[in-house]
């Protein structure tokens, strides 16, 4: 599926992703709101499959691949890859807390290891190194503006790390070789996500409560009732609550604590997703928006980091037959169906009107 991704990075006036599952890489304009495909990566594609953007930097894109066995380095403007094997399959160098840069060095955090990876990109040096936390099987948060290594200005220089299952607010600094730990209240729990701004933090827990903590205090803002909720954002005054496999969006005006539904969704607007799927993932900044990974509709979300409002926003996608053509391209052997997307009555009308023969994509129709 061509339409799902779970994080993005921003690169200029665009944001980039590889499709989850499917591994295409992917290129969103945000002025035009068009998606194509970026060429380059084609033939790697069934070794990216549920790989993600680790950071784009200096127009370099950075993300792993086979769970962890690769580091590939996307030159955008020259359109051209290398590869750097750096063999971490088995820290699921995948799902990753947080990205770092130090001078030449890559610095990679994994969400279920108290180890870090250091990959220097002159020499290709690979080094582990442990971080000091005992976290075990606890999943480590960043906080999303960081997520994608999208360096926001307010952290400066340094990486806040949240373990959800030892309440403990880690700061991480560039050259991670300093930390500070602050364990959190018990009232906060276990915790899902969390934002930072003017000394207070905003976390999400597992109960779909969010609290504001900072300043010797801890406040509860609200509780969600449903489903849980995955991820949050703050913007202007403004908290948003994203649902994981709950089906609201809500807002939180922080100046006088109003907890709101968001209501504006378009005509068409559908989650098309499996229920098994968390409808909001991660994040990424681009420009004066921060865009929500579109894991599930057929819309993105987007919130206006100035103003602190938020909205639907259709995009442009390839054409069915751009869509089939890569697929043939890269000799798939089978295709996902999706409701308002990838149809089977889609695949059908290409193959019955010849559109597959003049992609080069007999091989389809041969076989009807």
């Amino acid at each position: 599926m061509d339409q799902w991704f779970m994080a993005a990075a921003a690169c200029g006036d665009s944001i980039i992703w590889i499709t989850d599952p499917g591994g295409h890489f992917m290129k969103l304009d945000i002025k035009t709101n068009r998606v194509e495909y970026i060429q380059p990566l084609r033939d790697m594609a069934m070794q990216l499959y549920r790989s993600s953007v680790l950071c784009v930097k200096d127009r370099v894109a950075y993300f792993v691949a086979n769970m962890g066995k690769y580091l590939i380095r996307l030159f955008i403007d020259g359109n051209y890859f290398e590869t750097i094997q750096i063999d971490c399959e088995k820290m699921q160098l995948d799902m990753y807390a947080g990205v770092l840069f130090d001078g030449e060095d890559l610095i990679i955090l994994p969400i279920y290891s108290d180890e870090y990876v250091c990959i220097n990109l002159g020499t290709k040096r690979v080094v582990r190194k442990k971080m000091g936390l005992e976290v075990g099987k606890t999943q480590i948060r960043v906080g999303p503006r960081q997520f994608l290594a999208k360096n926001d200005q307010r952290f400066q220089n340094k990486m806040y790390l949240l373990t959800s299952g030892s309440r403990r607010l880690v700061t991480v600094y560039k050259d991670i070789r300093e930390m500070c730990e602050t364990t959190l209240p018990d009232c906060i729990g276990e915790a899902v996500d969390f934002e930072e701004y003017e000394g207070y933090f905003y976390i999400l827990n597992s109960e779909n409560e969010v609290y504001q903590y900072g300043n010797g205090s801890c406040e509860r803002l609200c509780f969600l009732e449903g489903d849980s909720y995955g991820c949050i954002h703050l913007a202007n005054g403004v908290l948003w609550i994203f649902p994981a496999y709950a089906e609201k969006i809500y807002r939180v005006f922080l100046k006088d604590r109003t907890l709101e539904e968001f209501t504006d969704y378009p005509g068409d607007y559908q989650y098309t997703a499996p229920e098994t799927m968390a409808k909001f993932f991660y994040k990424c900044q681009a420009g004066k928006k921060t865009y929500l990974a579109m894991h599930s509709g057929n819309y993105i979300f987007s919130v206006n980091d100035q103003t602190g409002e938020g909205c639907m926003e259709l995009l442009t996608w390839p054409s069915i037959e751009e869509r089939l053509g890569e697929i043939e391209y890269q000799k798939r052997d089978r295709i996902y169906e999706v409701k308002g997307s990838m149809e089977l009555k889609d695949y059908l009308d290409c193959i019955i009107n010849g559109a597959m023969e003049t992609m080069g994509g007999k091989r389809y129709a041969d076989k009807k």
